[in-house]
């Protein structure tokens, strides 16, 4: 029974990175990505998967007004994250 519950995290954590790479933005408000965003802050298996594999991939994620946004490499300030933030709206 515990493999089903790590490969089903394994599962929900590619699923969040393969939308973040195509720029589809994780939030708590959207309809479509709702149930991931949720998966991502209240699952520490699924937090931690999914910010590994990012990682590897040169992939920096950034939490702000309950979304999950992902840059390649790193965003240096607050101001940068909004910009980001608001070019997905």
């Amino acid at each position: 029974m515990e493999q089903k519950v790590e490969n089903r995290n394994l599962s929900k954590a590619l699923e969040i990175v393969s939308k973040l790479i195509v720029g589809e933005e994780i939030s708590r408000d959207s309809k479509e990505t709702a149930s991931l965003y949720d998966e991502y802050m209240d699952n520490s298996e699924v937090y931690d998967i999914t910010n590994t594999i990012c990682k590897n991939m040169n992939l920096s994620l950034y939490e702000y007004e309950n979304s999950i946004f992902a840059s390649a490499g790193e965003i240096t300030g607050y101001l940068d994250i909004l910009m980001m933030s608001l070019r997905k709206r």
